[in-house]
């Protein structure tokens, strides 16, 4: 049996790997890997394949700081392995939100034109990023920090400065955690 559906699947997916130690290795590799590829060009989680199949990738950054982003897209680019969509100010992040889906919305507070606040309070107001898990990295003051997570619904405040080398993991730990069974 599992000869028959690791065939079938490699016809679907097309990667057979060159060595694999067993059937049952084998069957979990395609099987795993035809759900991932599924469920990432149809947008479509596949259940009882659970957390395996789901990782952080597609992250939305909008900020101000010319700076702060180059160090931002190192970090999760670079060490995290994601895919970054980057934007200065909270305009341009509304007008293209649609076109890269993102998986987590990171934000700056302090920005000219709109806050982040506001800018989190637009995306909210769009049913297909109504739920998508949003955090805040700020400069402000812890007093001000717990105000704004009082008056979004984000899940955590990063405070800045940050650190490059943890802050995909930070990320990807938020985000896995808004996304287990309370």
């Amino acid at each position: 049996m599992y000869a028959q559906v690791i065939y079938t699947l490699w016809l679907i997916s097309g990667d057979l790997p060159i060595r694999a130690k067993t059937q049952k290795w084998l069957h979990f590799y395609y099987t795993h890997n035809f759900c991932l590829q599924f469920e990432m060009k149809r947008g479509i989680r596949i259940p009882w394949m659970g957390s395996i199949m789901t990782k952080l990738k597609r992250v939305l950054h909008v900020e101000d700081d010319e700076d702060i982003q180059e160090i931002t897209k190192m970090a999760l680019e670079v060490v995290g392995g994601m895919e970054l969509a980057q934007y200065l100010d909270g305009h341009e992040a509304l007008e293209r939100i649609r076109e890269f889906n993102p998986d987590l919305i990171l934000l700056d507070q302090m920005m000219p034109n709109m806050t982040g606040d506001e800018v989190l309070a637009h995306i909210r107001q769009m049913p297909e990023f109504a739920n998508t898990p949003a955090v805040f990295m700020t400069a402000q003051s812890s007093e001000a920090s717990s105000q704004l997570m009082e008056s979004t619904d984000a899940l955590e405040i990063i405070p800045k400065p940050f650190n490059p080398m943890t802050l995909s993991t930070q990320l990807t730990e938020i985000w896995e955690a808004a996304r287990s069974p309370a």
